[in-house]
């Protein structure tokens, strides 16, 4: 548990699924997941994740703090007053340094594989230890952070519904209802004043969010890491996350995107309009997927 001011510490809560026992092909593979805005752990339970278990898959996660369903107050008492931004800045750097001890719990033969919760009823851990790769939603700050700066984490990484910068929240479907517009709305009733506003938040949230380090996840990256494999999931159409901002996000990371990206009705669907991003079946360092739930 890392201290705070040499005397305190910090609990973070974590929700981990897995398989039951040790299937046919061996220990299940770790992930870390990033839960979505103003969600929580407990997202990996559900069909966000624990679909994965049975493809023989074990995903971890914790409260992604200042931007998790706990601190829905405190975003809107932010939202009433911006300059008090970094507030939710400051806890969202505490939630990458949880998410990293999370991942070393994982990777680590002195961490989770030392518990029987992790064992089966002959003592057998239940996952490949020092094999965790990182699964994040809508936060994919959770991943670009985990990813890059941890020499510990896995060397692949995947981002579903990757998004960045104060987008992914005022573009969202949560913004745009009247509950949290409104807060805001209400201190700053000039649309002019709100662009000026959120636009000056932005320089702390980079601190927060994919867009302060994606420039070194595949390349140029930090001492101590190594350049790493991604691989990005773009939903068509989402209402939650624009889908501009992950086409800058694989743009950034130097991405290609698969294609054909997916079929309706039989037909191919043409991705060829994003600019910077090219269409290749077998890229090597990373790559951008688009799906769709539509039929």
């Amino acid at each position: 548990m890392p201290k705070l001011n040499g005397k305190l510490t910090w609990p973070a809560n974590f929700v981990c699924v897995m398989p039951a026992t040790i299937q046919a092909g061996g220990p299940a593979l770790p992930a870390v997941y990033g839960h979505g805005l103003l969600g929580d752990a407990s997202e990996v339970q559900t069909s966000s994740f624990s679909d994965k278990v049975s493809e023989n898959m074990m995903g971890c996660a914790t409260d992604w703090l200042g931007l998790d369903s706990n601190d829905l107050s405190e975003v809107i008492g932010v939202l009433g007053n911006l300059s008090q931004f970094q507030e939710l800045a400051d806890q969202m750097l505490q939630g990458f340094v949880n998410f990293q001890f999370l991942g070393r719990l994982i990777n680590s033969p002195d961490g989770f594989a030392t518990s029987s919760a992790f064992k089966d009823g002959s003592g057998h851990v239940l996952f490949q230890v020092g094999s965790a790769r990182t699964w994040a939603t809508a936060r994919a700050a959770s991943w670009a952070w985990r990813c890059r700066r941890s020499p510990t984490s896995g060397r692949r990484c995947s981002s579903v519904k990757a998004g960045w910068t104060t987008g992914a929240f005022f573009c969202s479907a949560r913004w745009t209802g009247p509950s949290t517009r409104f807060f805001l709305s209400k201190s700053y009733p000039n649309l002019d004043d709100q662009q000026i506003g959120l636009q000056l938040i932005e320089l702390l949230w980079d601190r927060g969010e994919a867009d302060g380090y994606a420039q070194h996840l595949t390349s140029d990256p930090y001492p101590g890491t190594k350049p790493k494999q991604v691989l990005l999931i773009e939903n068509y159409g989402d209402h939650q996350v624009p889908n501009v901002g992950t086409e800058m996000l694989a743009r950034t990371v130097g991405a290609a995107e698969y294609a054909p990206a997916f079929s309706r009705a039989g037909v191919s669907f043409n991705t060829s309009y994003k600019l910077g991003i090219l269409n290749q079946t077998r890229p090597v360092r990373a790559a951008l997927e688009l799906w769709t739930s539509a039929r």
